[in-house]
């Protein structure tokens, strides 16, 4: 099989950016915000030539037109997310109170497009519109969209009495 021109190889880019920001607002007061983005591009290419060990059982003359497989992929990916959120901390004495509070939000897309070309007539022959007709199996392209999307909000406060005793309240 390695001698008779399969190819089996895939690649991607991927990009990344996170960008952060934190404000001062008063002694005790924070406000940050965060953002992420995140985007992938995915291909794949598989060709098994006719010649290739996985048709050897294929002998009958229907089976003999369908030798030969190309199978293509192709991907996106996009994720992004984002976060706001309030911290106050206030110590008097032995007293020590801490809040926060924000909210969080994403968003998740992919799609995956498919589709097996079969019926190639010669080993040199590997462009997959060479091929004869779509996979008998799969008849036609294969897709796979997505999305999903998540909102969030979150709170808290904290109360410690000479850091010994402490209290804690969350949402």
């Amino acid at each position: 099989n390695a001698t008779i021109g399969t190819k089996d190889y895939s690649h991607y880019t991927d990009i990344t950016n996170n960008f952060n920001v934190e404000w001062n607002l008063i002694q005790g007061v924070v406000l940050r915000g965060r953002f992420g983005y995140n985007k992938q591009l995915n291909s794949a290419d598989q060709f098994l030539p006719a010649n290739h060990t996985m048709f050897y059982t294929w002998t009958s003359d229907a089976l003999k037109f369908r030798r030969g497989r190309y199978t293509k992929s192709n991907g996106e990916s996009s994720y992004f997310n984002g976060n706001i959120s309030l911290n106050y901390t206030k110590t008097i004495g032995r007293h020590q109170v801490f809040a926060n509070g924000g909210y969080d939000i994403s968003e998740r897309k992919g799609d995956v497009l498919t589709y097996i070309v079969e019926g190639f007539p010669s080993d040199d022959i590997d462009y997959i519109s060479a091929g004869s007709q779509f996979s008998t199996d799969n008849k036609r392209p294969a897709g796979n969209p997505s999305i999903v999307r998540d909102l969030g909000l979150f709170g808290a406060i904290n109360y410690s009495w000479d850091d010994r005793f402490l209290v804690d309240l969350c949402y």
